[in-house]
């Protein structure tokens, strides 16, 4: 298998959370609630689009056409174009590079936002930073300003008093998974 080497410009995962998702349950095939995913790739593949549409649950395929010269931030406003309907109270930010994110730990996050509304809301492992992150709504007009060549770094770290780090056992949440070696780590050839 083939695997890119810069995995956050394929594909990453967005997930805009509404107002009656307080009713999250996590089960062995993933999360599942009243939210919408939006799965984004630089080109449209029918194969993973058809793929992802038999996920169900809201789950949509969007083509960020500006992958290639726009980075990551790019494929972040590609998901908030899609997201960003009335009653979406926040954007949940689920980079490829981290395969390894649990279930338990989506759900944990996405209850503390629906708990506190905090303006950012990031997963930590032992001290460490990691993701997902949500950023609800009053965030994203700074998403959609923020410099390209920082990313959403630049929010967060503008906003860092607003920050509700969620401390979780997972190591999935620090994980990175940037070259064919560290997927063959993690999965094997």
């Amino acid at each position: 298998m083939s695997v890119p080497q810069r995995w956050h410009r394929r594909v990453n995962i967005f997930v805009g959370l509404r107002a009656q998702d307080s009713g999250l349950r996590a089960q062995e095939s993933g999360v599942r609630s009243q939210e919408s995913e939006y799965h984004l790739t630089p080109h449209y593949n029918p194969r993973n689009g058809a793929e992802v549409e038999t996920i169900g649950c809201g789950v949509g395929f969007v083509v960020n056409a500006d992958a290639d010269q726009g980075g990551q931030l790019s494929s972040l406003l590609a998901g908030l174009r899609e997201a960003d309907r009335p009653g979406v109270r926040a954007l949940m930010v689920v980079p490829v590079d981290a395969p390894m994110v649990t279930a338990d730990t989506v759900a944990t996050l996405i209850a503390a936002f629906s708990s506190t509304g905090a303006s950012i809301v990031r997963a930590r492992h032992h001290g460490w930073n990691g993701h997902p992150v949500i950023f609800s709504r009053a965030m994203f007009d700074d998403l959609r300003r923020a410099d390209p060549e920082v990313g959403a770094k630049a929010v967060v770290r503008a906003h860092k008093g607003a920050i509700l780090n969620v401390d979780v056992d997972d190591p999935g949440v620090v994980g990175d998974v940037d070259t064919p070696e560290d997927y063959r780590k993690l999965f094997g050839s």
